[in-house]
């Protein structure tokens, strides 16, 4: 950033460039990238089921 001098002598920075419309670019390139990924679906794990006589044998001896 340029410094300048000011009226009382001391230096003073100048204003830069404003950041705020870049970083909403970059949080809606990031919302965007997040939306259209294609996610891989990931096997589950093998559960053996009870029957259903066996289910309901456990019901009735509550």
């Amino acid at each position: 950033m340029a410094r300048h001098r000011t009226q009382q002598g001391s230096f003073a920075e100048e204003g830069g460039p404003d950041l705020a419309p870049l970083i909403d670019c970059v949080f809606l390139l990031l919302i965007f990238f997040m939306v259209t990924t294609v996610f891989l679906h990931t096997k589950g794990l093998d559960v053996d089921m009870p029957a259903k006589s066996e289910a309901t044998e456990e019901q009735k001896k509550d």
